[in-house]
């Protein structure tokens, strides 16, 4: 019972998690993400994540001639930037030097620079240790894209000297600046830095991997080619989290162009050059817009070679042609998207897969319109669906800009078949809501608003996760005379319209349960809002007196910023501007703010080039008007410098910065072992080092904040002085660093996963969250892929004896292997056997099973009840059937099988499953190294239960739990999430079922025990 109790309690969490890794995927995909954080300016040193300190300074910022001078790598010589009569002098420019692996200079590299998040690199690996969540305080989609799109048509270029040297001014005013490296045979180096703020900042060098160049063609279905393909790898990272599933986003196509260096189009032979590949395992995809999109075949490019003859090949696209009736007075934001319908034999896999045939219906009803294809829509209603598949595509009508994925449904879905014309689809107009807002004691029109408008209930679970109800992004808008108009709902069944208004000067004023009907207007007259107290914030310079321009002020709740477990920033990620709590001073350094009326407050001040400002908790009165200066200062900044235990600079170390109000940040050292942190604000500041966790890592470092954890690596504080500079020196404890090469039958083998997995504890649950953590997202220096010769390494490893899990898409079981570590250098090859299991997949009658699913796993021990742990996680979210790293095969027409990998001298369980039938299950054992033939595996008769669960359609991830009665059987239970309030459990053996639902409200679980009849459907409603 733990497993499945463990399954039942934790589905809303797990939920979360999947959907914001979902987004986490499109991110990436639209966006970017930088890779590798910023190197350290000129004369800086440094020290690694570890324990214990060696020395703590402060010294004035500034140049050291003599100390450049001495690194002898060119900095010092760097051309100076052109001077230019507008020039700015208060910005400053970025320098550095690119080598190559080796360390020769590379003369003629492009450095290109863009505002914002920076680049997606070409592998698509992610790294958070450098993230900002301020830069992402809008979370609006449609702003989002054209934000990108702009940042990015905003990139400057230059080229490197013979030294390889180079100097640019970034553009733009993000705090955070992208840089990418690109050079002929070497892969993409992305790295994200701050901007610089008073001086110029040298990036240190920049040392490019070498990579492979891969060419070839794009042909259609009969041989010839296309022109104008955009061919391109597939990020990991995508592939890890949507599988096969392509998507299509508006303006995503024209960000994509401007990522340099990424993709190329082809020309009229249909020829395309990729000069940037990383070496390793890839996927090409070609998009055609008359074309379906393609991907290749798996290949592999190796370091320093070119890899050419490549085909990619394209099908034939198909046309769905039709008209949007009952166009809108405006309808340029509509189009029409397509979806195909996921095959549940051949679903897409990833994250996104995680939903089973229905995650594109339950993403729409979420509001994101997730599509393969979109088609502009004419001013006569008239579009045109092109580069289609073969098949059946869900279609309908989108309103861009409204909802996550950038585009809300506002027309009935229907089912259509490529190739098909005269599809109608009518435009539904949805509901208006109308209201007056006016001063409650003079009635005058309040113009300047902040109006949040949120359908509550229905099937909209994910949208309920993903924001909170009464902090929908919004934005102030001008309205004249008062009137505002919220328009285009379509609320879904049970779902009623919550409203609220703010405004400078005035209280919240919020409607809730507003029913509404299927079209029309609602008109809610006139709304009063009451007068209360405002707060006239200053911002000036500390020494100066000089006030500050367009600095960010917000009014914050102690209470909920202190709550949140990476401080402040995180804590208001999400919320839009905060409404009217938050505001730009102007060019006198002023701006007015609500001020709180029974809250106590902070008043927060963030400035590009001063370090952030927060005040003590202050109360206000409960009328009238409080003043308050907030007084910056320049910061000082602390340069962390991580060693090794033999004295040397340690590259890409985890240092964890806490900042005297809480704040969490991560940094990663440069070449030189050095981790920059600047404008921070006078006080205490406490480093230390972290571990590489990967993509997470900032998370998993904050909750090692906390709990035993916390006392293995001990917190140093720094006292940081305004306009100066502090150094700390950290020295990294002893670790191992494991490598060796992966053999199959003594041959190495590319492409196999190892992933570190501490002790030698048998805790299957942990295993199976570590290994779908790992498969999707990497685990940093504990989870990695052998290159192309078998080779791989893991480090930051503690000593003992420890686990690896290795896996590979072409072996049917994870091998285990034990290895004893010491602290240092260690080798260890992995032998790997091709032991295989062949058998045939029977139907009751005797007759073969095409399709039929069949995994093999050791047998469990008698109530080892968390051996099931992964059948019930697959259960519960389809794209988890692999998991537990054992890999599903299918039968041929014939019903045969072949199960390559599997464990040799041990008791295995074959389990067959296939739709329809009751899943069944046969022991068998197979000598290492050889082939067993024979196996039998006779599926039984089946019945379904449909469940229906009234009232769970607001419950995220709700999900039931089916037992087979008679425990004796040693039937695996099923767990199925809810869609709608409803599912369907297939493929029950005949027999009594206990069927349980648990709404996660503390009112504990619903049952009911149910007979199953082959053949026959039985119901339960809860």
């Amino acid at each position: 019972m733990a497993a499945a109790s463990l399954a039942m309690h934790s589905n809303r969490a797990f939920g979360v998690v999947v959907v914001l890794l979902a987004l986490a995927a499109v991110a990436v995909w639209q966006f970017g993400f930088g890779r590798e954080t910023s190197a350290p300016p000129v004369g800086v040193t440094a020290t690694a994540p570890g324990a214990k300190p060696q020395h703590a300074s402060v010294r004035q910022p500034g140049p050291d001639a003599a100390a450049v001078a001495a690194r002898g790598d060119g900095s010092g010589e760097r051309v100076a930037v052109a001077a230019s009569k507008d020039r700015d002098d208060r910005e400053f420019d970025l320098l550095g030097q690119v080598v190559g692996p080796e360390g020769r200079p590379i003369a003629g590299a492009r450095v290109i620079s863009a505002p914002g998040l920076g680049f997606a690199n070409a592998t698509g690996q992610i790294d958070f240790t450098s993230f900002d969540p301020s830069d992402l305080e809008d979370l609006d989609a449609a702003t989002a894209l054209d934000d990108v799109g702009k940042q990015l048509e905003e990139r400057v270029e230059v080229t490197t000297d013979e030294q390889g040297r180079f100097r640019l001014r970034p553009p733009g005013a993000t705090s955070g600046v992208g840089l990418r490296v690109l050079a002929r045979g070497h892969a993409i180096l992305d790295r994200r830095v701050g901007r610089p703020a008073d001086s110029d900042v040298d990036v240190g060098i920049l040392t490019l991997a070498r990579g492979a160049v891969v060419a070839g063609r794009v042909l259609d279905g009969q041989g010839d080619p296309v022109a104008g393909a955009r061919v391109g790898r597939v990020p990991e990272a995508e592939e890890r989290m949507l599988g096969n599933m392509e998507l299509d986003v508006p303006a995503a196509s024209g960000i994509e162009q401007h990522r340099e260096g990424e993709s190329c189009v082809t020309d009229s032979a249909g020829r395309f050059e990729l000069a940037h590949i990383t070496a390793g395992e890839f996927l090409l995809r070609a998009r055609h817009a008359d074309h379906p999109t393609a991907r290749s075949a798996r290949l592999l490019a190796e370091a320093g070679r070119e890899l050419r003859d490549v085909v990619v090949t394209m099908q034939g696209g198909a046309q769905i042609r039709g008209r949007v009736l009952g166009m809108p007075e405006h309808g340029k934001e509509l189009r029409v998207v397509a979806a195909a319908r996921p095959k549940a034999e051949n679903g897409p896999g990833g994250i996104m897969g995680f939903f089973g045939e229905d995650m594109s219906e339950l993403l729409a009803a979420a509001v994101m319109a997730v599509g393969e294809r979109f088609a502009e829509v004419g001013p006569d209603g008239a579009f045109v669906l092109r580069g289609l598949g073969a098949g059946s595509y869900r279609i309908w009508v989108a309103h861009a800009g409204k909802g996550i994925a950038g585009s809300g449904i506002c027309s009935e879905q229907l089912e259509v078949a490529s190739g098909a014309s005269g599809v109608e689809l009518r435009y539904e107009a949805g509901v208006s809501v109308s209201f007056t807002v006016v001063d409650a004691g003079s009635g005058a029109p309040v113009e300047r608003l902040w109006v949040r408008d949120r359908l509550i209930g229905g099937d909209r679970r994910l949208a309920e996760m993903i924001v909170d109800d009464n902090e929908a992004t919004a934005r102030a808008r001008s309205y004249p005379g008062g009137k505002v108009t919220v328009a285009n709902l379509r609320p879904k069944p049970k779902q009623t319209l919550t409203v609220a208004i703010e405004a400078t000067g005035y209280g919240r004023v919020e409607r809730s349960d507003i029913a509404l009907p299927g079209t029309g207007t609602v008109d809610l007259g006139t709304i009063r809002l009451e007068p209360k107290p405002v707060l006239h914030v200053t911002v000036v310079a500390v020494d100066t007196g000089t006030a500050i321009a367009d600095a960010t002020v917000r009014l914050e709740s102690a209470t909920r910023r202190d709550a949140h477990p990476m401080g402040r920033r995180w804590a208001r990620m999400g919320r839009g501007g905060s409404g009217p709590e938050a505001g730009k001073t102007d060019f006198e350094g002023r701006c007015t703010l609500n001020a709180f009326v029974s809250a106590v407050g902070v008043i927060e001040v963030d400035c590009l080039r001063y370090a952030p400002f927060v005040s003590e908790e202050i109360s206000f009165p409960e009328t009238g008007v409080s003043r308050f200066t907030a007084r910056l200062h320049v910061g000082g900044q602390v340069a962390v410098t991580v060693h090794g235990p033999d004295g040397k600079p340690v590259k890409d170390a985890i240092v964890e910065h806490r900042a005297p109000v809480g704040d969490f940040a991560q940094r990663k050292t440069s070449a030189n072992g050095i981790a920059r942190f600047q404008r921070l604000a006078p006080g205490a500041h406490a480093f230390r080092l972290g571990k590489n966790d990967g993509p997470m890592g900032l998370v998993f470092g904050q909750m090692r904040q906390g709990g035993a954890a916390a006392a293995e690596i001990p917190w140093q504080t720094v006292d940081v002085v305004d306009r100066a500079e502090a150094t700390l020196l950290l020295t990294k404890l002893p670790s191992a660093l494991l490598r060796g090469v992966v053999r199959e039958n003594g041959l190495p083998l590319a492409g196999a996963r190892v992933a570190f997995v501490e002790g030698l504890g048998t805790d299957e649950s942990r295993d199976v969250a570590g290994s779908v953590m790992g498969a999707m997202l990497g685990g940093g220096s504990r989870n990695a892929k052998s290159g192309e010769d078998g080779t791989y390494k893991l480090s930051e490893l503690p000593e003992g004896e420890h686990r690896l899990h290795v896996t590979h898409r072409d072996r049917a079981m994870r091998t285990v292997v034990v290895v004893r570590l010491q602290n240092g250098d260690n080798l260890h090859d992995i032998e790997l056997e091709t032991t295989t299991l062949r058998g045939f997949v029977l139907d009751p009658k005797g007759n073969p099973v095409d399709g039929a699913r069949v995994k093999a796993r050791r047998a469990p021990k008698a109530g080892d009840v968390a051996g099931d742990f992964g059948q019930l996680m697959a259960g519960m979210l389809p794209g988890l059937a692999n998991a537990d790293g054992n890999n599903t095969v299918k039968t041929d027409a014939t019903g045969v099988f072949e199960l390559r990998g599997v464990d040799g001298d041990v008791e295995l369980q074959v389990q067959a499953s296939a739709k329809g039938f009751a899943a069944t299950v046969a022991t068998a054992t197979v000598t290492r190294g050889k082939t067993r033939e024979g196996v039998e595996l006779r599926l039984g008769a089946a019945g379904r239960i449909q469940v229906s669960v009234p009232g769970a359609e607001n419950t995220p991830f709700a999900s039931v739990r089916a037992s087979f009665v008679d425990e004796s059987a040693g039937v695996t239970p099923v767990v199925q999430v809810l869609l709608k309030g409803k599912c369907t459990l297939e493929g029950l053996r005949p027999g009594a079922w206990r069927v349980e639902y648990d709404s996660n409200a503390g009112s504990g679980a619903l049952a009911r025990t149910v007979e199953v009849v082959a053949g026959e459907t039985a119901t339960v409603d809860f």
